[in-house]
This record gives structure tokens, sequence and C-alpha cells, in this order.
């Protein structure tokens, strides 16, 4: 197995760019190569040395008829992009001049290296794998023309084959010093053959309350199975992801919630592992580097306060018990609340009841002695209930009062 490290590049360290979609790798990986400690080609030596461009290896890595150095070996080398060293492919009237990897037991995802002209002349280059040495697929041409600046050069192959990778030279003037420089060569592995797609959360603004329920489709290719799959998470001022693992659904959904966040951006990805591949599929397909997002709003959020204020006064009967005039208890709805068998009241209307804790109303259940089942029911919550908090009080101080608090997944 290979350790992760999500959302980054197969690298060697020191590597000058880093593209977020693999994992690193250290030194003396397969999947690296910085060139800093390759040792030094050497020079022809004479009274006008010049570098020598051999087939020299480190590290399993080979260079055909390259030079490896930098200008703290031999003045004439331009610097690498990462000292000490890079490799430097020779002009292209001496024949095949190339770099090539050990054979890469976990296939090739993204490969991406740098690359920069001796002088300024067109510098081109192709990319290409092989599963047997002898027939090599292209997959990238980049010419090269910046002398003054490393390029970075990229490619999605996306095998899942044990094959080799080689960096050839394929052309340039042909005239003398036309050297093209290589560094920094990180390849990341394969993501699984799993496609994501239809991403979705609910709700899709949250309260910093609110849990957020997260889904995605993570389709496999035939015979791909033991799909397991994560949501990443953070808020903008947190640096790194927190994780839910997935559950499956229905078909090829997978579903996870994620407890309530403070108010604020939140970003988030998702990645997907398959058994025998170690690196995820992701969606977006660069993670960390490039998520989605979405804003958690401050206070309780939609249908998750009643303060009955704006709820309209349910009525009274006057000339009631006593000639005092008493509330009517019936069923009314507001802001997708609904009061059973209530009144809502508290300012005054209504003589005999208490003024509200926060005017002007409050909700009052019916006497159970009247015959009803008095309730106050929420609008169906999304994203589940952590706490509830609410203010009580008797009509009288003499009766005990007794409530149940209750839920349902259906509102039945």
């Amino acid at each position: 197995m290979h350790a992760m490290t999500t959302g980054f590049y197969r690298a060697a360290a020191g590597l000058g760019i880093v593209i977020a979609l693999g994992a690193f790798h250290a030194a003396a990986d397969p999947y690296a190569q910085d060139f800093d400690t390759w040792p030094f080609t050497g020079t022809t030596g004479g009274g006008f040395p010049s570098p020598k461009f051999v087939t020299s290896s480190n590290e399993g890595w080979t260079a055909v008829n390259t030079a490896v150095g930098g200008p703290t070996d031999f003045a004439a080398f331009p610097a690498p992009a990462s000292a000490p060293r890079a490799a430097w492919l020779n002009r292209s009237t001496t024949g095949p001049s190339e770099v090539r990897s050990p054979l890469l037991a976990d296939g090739v995802g993204t490969v991406s290296v740098l690359s920069k002209g001796k002088t300024a002349t067109a510098q081109i280059f192709e990319i290409q794998t092989s599963t047997n040495d002898s027939q090599w697929t292209t997959h990238a041409t980049f010419t090269n023309t910046l002398s003054s600046a490393w390029t970075t050069n990229t490619v999605d192959i996306n095998i899942y084959a044990v094959l080799r990778l080689r960096i050839r030279k394929t052309d340039d003037t042909g005239a003398v010093q036309e050297w093209l420089g290589l560094d920094n060569i990180a390849v990341s592995l394969p993501p699984p053959p799993v496609a994501l797609s239809n991403p979705q959360r609910d709700p899709a603004e949250p309260a910093e309350t609110e849990y957020v329920t997260f889904r995605i489709d993570a389709a496999p290719d035939p015979g791909i199975s033991n799909i397991t799959c994560y949501v990443r998470f953070r808020h903008e001022f947190d640096t790194a992801y927190g994780t839910q693992q997935m559950e499956p659904e229905s078909g090829d959904t997978y579903v996870g919630t994620v407890p309530p966040g403070p108010a604020g951006s939140m970003f988030y990805y998702y990645e997907c592992f398959a058994e025998g591949f170690t690196s995820p599929a992701r969606f977006p397909e660069a993670g960390a580097a490039d998520p989605l997002v979405y804003t958690n709003t401050a206070g309780l959020g939609t249908g998750r306060e009643q303060d009955f204020d704006t709820w309209p006064f349910t009525g009274k009967i006057s000339g009631g018990f006593g000639g005092i005039a008493t509330p009517i208890y019936t069923n009314s709805t507001h802001d997708g609340w609904t009061a059973l068998d209530a009144s809502i009241s508290g300012n005054g209307e209504i003589s005999s009841i208490p003024v509200a804790a926060s005017p002007p109303h409050a909700c009052w259940f019916a006497p159970l002695a009247d015959g009803g089942e008095p309730m106050l029911i929420t609008p169906l919550l999304t994203g589940g209930v952590s706490r509830i908090f609410f203010s009580t009080r008797g009509h009288a101080d003499l009766v005990t009062q007794t409530f149940n608090i209750e839920r349902s997944p259906t509102g039945g």
C-alpha cells in the first residue's frame, strides 16, 4: 500500500510545482524523480569541456543520451527548477534522448514535468507509456520555447496496468547546445474507474444549527467492487478537512450527514475508493484544491424558530364565564407551523390570558378537560434536530402542567 496524503501529487520532496491530484511519494520512489540525488554525469574534460551525454541510472530511473547536473557541477548548466540538479536531454541530431521510469506497478494517472530549453529554440518532446518496452504509446507532445523559465507540462493518462513511462525528446533545430531540461517529474496514481456525479446537499443553505445531508452517485465500471465514499468538509477558518464516511442509500447513491457548523463558508468535496486501487476518485476532480462551497447562515434556519409574534390572534368569546372573555381554542397555522386546539394570544386581547414572554403573542393550549388534544407541530425539519429551547408557564400557578416532546420522520 502507498501512504496517501489527501489532495496532492505523488512527488519527491522538494518538488517545485505541485498539482493537487494524488498523494506524495518520497525520494527513491518510482512515481517521482527530481534528479537531486542523481550523480553528476561529468564533462568531457580538456580545454573546452562540455557535459557528457550518457546513459545513467538512479533509483530505478534511466536517462539515455542525457546529462544530469546543475550550475554547481558545471557552469554551462542553467539553474534547475529545484537544486541542485536537473536532466538535460541532448540535441536531436545525436540520437534518441530520453528519461525512463521504472515499472509502475499501480498504473499511471496524471503526469507532470517541468521543462526548460537551454536557449530559446523550440524543444519538442513526448510523454509515452509501454507495457512491454517495445511498443510505445504517445499521450502528449509538448513544444518548449522558453529559455528563461521552467514550464509545467501535464497530461492525464489514467491507465490501470503495469507499465513504464518515458519522456523522449523528438526534435529541435539540431544546433549545438540545444538542450532540453527536465525536472520534478511527478506521477499520480490513476483514480479508480468510478464515475462520480449528481452531488446533492440538504438543506442547500443551512443555518448554523442544522445538520447537512450529502449525497453522491458513484457508478463503478463492471468488475469494480467494494466502493467506500467519504465527504470531506471544513469551515473557512479551519485548515484541515473533517471526514464523514457515507453509506449506500439506493442504487449507486451514497449518503452521509455532517454536524452543524458555524456561520460562514463551508468547503467540501467527495472521495470514493474501490478495492484494489490506492488512489480515490474525487468530485470535483481536483478535490481540496477546488472544492465545492456553501454558506452556513447565522440563526436557527427556516422553520426552526417560532415566537408567535406575527401569528394572528385566534379570537375570543365575549361574556363567557363570569362575564369575562375567554379564548377561542382552535386549529391554526403560520409560517409552516401548526397549532391544534390552542389559542394564540397574550397582548391584552383577553384579560384572563397572561402577557406573553415576548409580546405580543404566545401559544396557549386548551385545558385537557375540554376533551381536545392540544399540540404544536413544526414544519418538516431537514437536517435533523439537535437541542430544543422554549419557555413555558401555566395559565395559573395552582395546577401542574405536563407535556411531551415527540418526533416523527414523516410528520404523521
